[in-house]
């Protein structure tokens, strides 16, 4: 049994989770820490030449920053914090591949690029709090932005499987299975489905000059909605874009 179980706080922290879709860093952190006492059984075993290190995944750098701020008032021993995300130089992205002293655990803290872009062999443990930051786009007001949602249960999937890749491992989802249920897609929305269509539209037809956009996007495994096509058409820039390229080609 989780340790927070055994002190009591199990309830609060499942009414705190049922409440709200923030994150909560202290029980982040509680889990860290208990992570890292179960890794304690397979350090040094199997294919581990050191450590088992832990994966935490956050869905933004505001997120990663709270989250190591929680871990490092908590875990003070021995603990190697890293942050991952696409913003990293590659030399500092390079350090989570990198061995630490044989007395040190790597605790790396980490966005979805780390959801099937990479492998870290000695990650035996996983911390997900479920959330990803995505891009979402208004086709009718022309408007994109960056929003924090509940990642699919297909994602959470992919994470969990980061989870002991050449050895057994485990992942510690910090949401109830009725929040996965209600709140959580089965497969996340396809990119074509939530992203301006502008650049997409104009590479179609720098593709086929005479052919029907619409048309040839709607073959596409996942198309975009109708209507974002019709508003993206009717766009003042678009439009000019079209009828430029289209001046050209007459």
């Amino acid at each position: 049994r989780d340790p927070l179980w055994s002190r009591g706080l199990g309830d609060v922290y499942k009414r705190q989770l049922c409440a709200s879709n923030r994150t909560d860093y202290d029980l982040l952190a509680h889990t860290v820490a208990y992570a890292m006492k179960r890794a304690e059984k397979v350090d040094f075993t199997g294919s581990l030449t050191g450590r088992a290190a832990i994966l935490v995944f956050c869905p933004g750098v505001g997120e990663i920053r709270q989250a190591m701020d929680a871990i490092s008032a908590l875990c003070t021993d021995g603990v190697v914090l890293l942050p991952l995300h696409a913003n990293l130089a590659p030399s500092e992205q390079r350090k989570v591949f990198q061995a630490v002293h044989k007395t040190e655990r790597k605790v790396i803290v980490a966005t979805n690029v780390a959801e099937t872009s990479i492998t870290i062999p000695e990650v035996c443990y996983v911390v997900d709090t479920g959330r990803v930051r995505e891009a979402q786009y208004d086709a009718q007001a022309g408007v994109s932005r960056l929003l924090d949602a509940w990642a699919s249960r297909a994602a959470c999937k992919q994470r969990a499987g980061r989870a002991g890749r050449t050895m057994s491992g485990e992942c510690f989802r910090l949401y109830t299975k009725g929040m996965e249920e209600h709140l959580q897609r089965p497969q996340s929305i396809p990119e074509m489905q939530r992203t301006p269509l502008e650049g997409v539209v104009l590479q179609v037809k720098a593709i086929q000059p005479t052919g029907d956009v619409k048309a040839f996007l709607q073959k596409a495994l996942d198309p975009p909605l109708l209507d974002a096509l019709e508003a993206t058409h009717k766009r003042p820039v678009s439009y000019t874009h079209l009828r430029a390229h289209e001046t050209r080609e007459d």
